[in-house]
């Protein structure tokens, strides 16, 4: 029932925010704080932000992109598409902010399932410049069709011309959720020839290590990161001393990353499960509602689905099946909720 949260918005992995600078103008902050608050999920703080930024800042091209990502972020991609649009009329004369754009673009065609769109602004781009993030797109596609020998040239292409830790990362990622998780780990293994350069890199040669199973060498990783300030690291730390039993090593570094208020629900779903494994289920439950009431998107179907075993594990089933018919509406799709929901019917 539980579920390794990385600090990604999978929506962006690959793609560059790139920015202006505010054009000379004294800088209010509502964009970085926008931008911040969609990347952790918050969406209503982020539309507020967004709002701030456009009223006091001028940077009426950043400020469309970013609305445009609030909007794909929640499945509205019409609206989605005439702000990339906005972005690009806006933002023309930088090419790299349009490429950028176009990217979201292509990102926001595949969502709507307008593949064939989605592959031409990628073509178009890899006319101009070779792009990484286009070469991942396609990839992603043609590994959708069924197409592994085109899929495999596009992310070769990848990461000849861009070999970054998150490009192995992603790749390896699309090839999991194609049930190719072999194929993947190979890309995993060439990213360990890479050699950290900074905090970041340090954090995604953690999860490397981690997704091939080496748990020591994952544990220096994230602890070099956090060392130079990656606090990404910090909740992976903790999943690390979790799986090893470690509770409350585990339970600190959780609580850490709470202190941190970067991401509190989180850090209040490591504690829950921290909670479950040292049997204080209604422990868990307070965390788990602390948690939700954060109202962070990427963490709550984790959040629920650890709600629902927490109610298993007091063997309140009237509950827990309450709980997971509720669950299933919102996430028709989550394999392990719909094995666990056999087990329910059980009961």
């Amino acid at each position: 029932m539980r579920k390794f949260q990385k600090n990604l918005t999978a929506l962006f992995l690959g793609l560059t925010i790139l920015t202006f600078g505010g054009c000379g103008k004294e800088d209010s902050g509502s964009y970085q704080r926008a931008m911040e608050a969609l990347e952790n999920g918050n969406y209503s703080l982020a539309q507020q932000e967004f709002m701030q930024a456009e009223k006091l800042d001028h940077r009426p091209a950043e400020v469309a992109r970013g609305k445009g990502l609030l909007f794909l972020a929640q499945g509205q991609y019409d609206q989605a598409m005439k702000l990339f649009d906005q972005a690009i009329e806006k933002g023309g004369s930088s090419k790299s902010f349009v490429r950028d754009v176009k990217l979201y673009q292509a990102e926001t065609c595949l969502a709507k399932g307008e593949t064939s769109e989605a592959e031409n602004i990628c073509q178009e781009l890899l006319e101009e410049s070779h792009l990484g993030e286009a070469e991942l797109i396609l990839g992603r596609i043609a590994l959708s069709k069924g197409e592994y020998d085109a899929a495999e040239e596009h992310f070769v292409s990848c990461v000849s011309e861009h070999p970054s830790f998150d490009n192995y990362l992603t790749i390896y990622t699309l090839y999991v959720n194609a049930s190719m998780e072999a194929d993947g780990a190979a890309y995993l293994e060439r990213a360990l020839e890479l050699v950290p350069a900074d905090a970041e890199d340090y954090c995604s040669q953690g999860q490397i290590y981690y997704h091939l199973g080496q748990t020591e060498q994952a544990k220096t990783s994230f602890a070099r990161a956090i060392d130079l300030g990656n606090t990404d690291a910090v909740p992976m730390m903790g999943k690390l001393y979790l799986e090893n039993g470690e509770i409350q090593a585990a339970r600190s570094m959780y609580q850490s990353y709470l202190n941190e208020a970067l991401r509190p629900a989180l850090a209040y779903n490591g504690l829950a499960l921290c909670d479950l494994a040292d049997k204080k289920y209604d422990e868990a439950l307070v965390n788990i509602r602390k948690g939700l009431e954060e109202e962070d998107t990427e963490v709550r179907e984790s959040l629920l689905l650890n709600e629902i075993a927490a109610y298993e594990y007091k063997l309140d089933f009237s509950q827990a099946k309450a709980k997971m018919q509720a669950f299933l509406e919102e996430y028709p799709e989550n394999k392990e909720a719909l094995r666990e929901n056999l087990f329910l019917k059980s009961r």
